[in-house]
């Protein structure tokens, strides 16, 4: 999952790229888009700005940051954790 940071202080700047990067099809349509926003109300406005651009958007997952480092460290951890008890790497 590759993480992808674009600042910029227009919104309209920041969905035009957001948009262009999306542009390209994930491998799966079963897996969720991650973006990560600050409030409710971005969530809503961006998900309007992309089905408006796509004609439909869906499947969109929308974290806020403390989630979303808290998702990442769960699945470093996690893999982490399952690759240490493997019957392969006991002796």
């Amino acid at each position: 999952m590759p993480l992808n940071l674009y600042t910029s202080n227009r919104m309209e700047v920041l969905v035009d790229t957001l948009s262009t990067t999306l542009r390209k099809p994930l491998a799966s349509a079963f897996t969720k888009e991650v973006i990560v926003v600050q409030s409710r109300g971005m969530q809503r406005w961006l998900s309007m700005e992309l089905a408006a651009r796509f004609g439909v958007w869906a499947n969109g997952h929308y974290p806020f940051p403390n989630a979303m480092v808290q998702e990442l460290l769960c699945e470093v951890i996690f893999t982490r954790f399952a690759q240490l008890f493997q019957k392969i790497s006991l002796p």
